[in-house]
């Protein structure tokens, strides 16, 4: 367990120190097309939207996402043209880092036996598989480390 444990807590220790800004509903459709679409305008991206937003909601959204680091932007003639800064899974990553950190407190049993039962929701022989896999994983012995093999001591 303390090699997994080891090994989880360092992955997500590495993604980032500061804690992922809230995002509403809005700002999340905003990266969603961002994502799809990889650069757009504001004026580009209201027309995906397909809805009753105005234009100045969506650069109000954008300025929103730049100032949180989310997005970049860069200016083409009068137009800026907004791309995501991060990724959808490095935006996971940082909120399971959040969640490790502010709920877990240090013990990832929860938060990997919560994942488990989220997983399983509609499933629960999914969920047993996972705590056996997991069971498994922490009972596996150390295997010695071989002077002769390469990285050995």
């Amino acid at each position: 367990m303390t090699l997994t444990k080891n090994i989880f807590t360092n992955w997500l220790a590495g993604i980032r120190n500061k804690q992922m800004p809230a995002l509403g509903p809005r700002e999340l459709d905003v990266l969603d097309h961002l994502w799809r679409h990889e650069e757009l305008s504001a004026q580009q991206l209201h027309a995906y939207l397909a809805t009753n937003l105005s234009l100045n909601t969506v650069q109000s959204t954008l300025e929103r996402l730049h100032r949180k680091e989310l997005v970049e932007r860069r200016k083409t003639g009068r137009a800026f043209f907004y791309r995501a800064s991060l990724t959808r899974a490095e935006i996971v990553s940082r909120v399971l880092n959040d969640l490790a950190r502010d709920v877990g407190r240090g013990d990832l049993a929860p938060i990997i036996s919560g994942f488990a039962g989220f997983l399983a929701r509609d499933d629960a022989d999914i969920e047993q598989e996972l705590l056996r896999v997991l069971g498994q994983t922490e009972q596996a012995p150390a295997q010695p480390i071989d002077p002769a093999e390469p990285g050995g001591e």
